[in-house]
């Protein structure tokens, strides 16, 4: 697993930190976003930068070619894992404040490639099932 954020990281909003907490495998391209524009990106980017992970992750074609992908590799977590992870936090996110729902829709879930998304919606909970639907 990586290591945590590194003390003097930039947390934001309440949906970064919790998914930064959640997929500390989000931090390089969150921490690059930040030294590249030197402000924290906003949810909309934030959650661009967690489906291209995903995607990177699940979705692309080295990684159905190279070793099982629900086995993750040494210091790793299984891809299965780091999205079952991400899922949950946006649910939870979701949750606590359903105004995140649009921004959820078109950057997270329209950010996601169309076959890795319609694999990922069995594992959806009803907050993300109901963005899915309505984007």
């Amino acid at each position: 697993m990586p290591d945590p954020l590194p003390p003097a990281a930039p947390l934001g909003t309440p949906l970064a930190v919790d998914l930064l907490l959640a997929v500390p495998e989000l931090a390089p391209a969150y921490l690059e976003q930040v030294a590249s524009t030197d402000e924290e990106p906003d949810e909309a980017t934030l959650l661009e930068l967690l489906a291209e992970l995903l995607d990177a992750l699940l979705g692309s074609p080295q990684t159905a070619a190279g070793p099982d992908p629900a086995e993750g590799t040494e210091g790793t977590r299984p891809p299965s894992v780091v999205a079952h992870a991400a899922l949950g936090c946006l649910e939870a996110a979701l949750e606590r404040d359903p105004d995140l729902a649009d921004a959820v829709s078109w950057s997270f879930l329209d950010g996601l490639s169309p076959q890795l998304r319609r694999g990922l919606r069995p594992d959806f909970g009803p907050r993300l099932r109901r963005c899915d639907e309505e984007a």
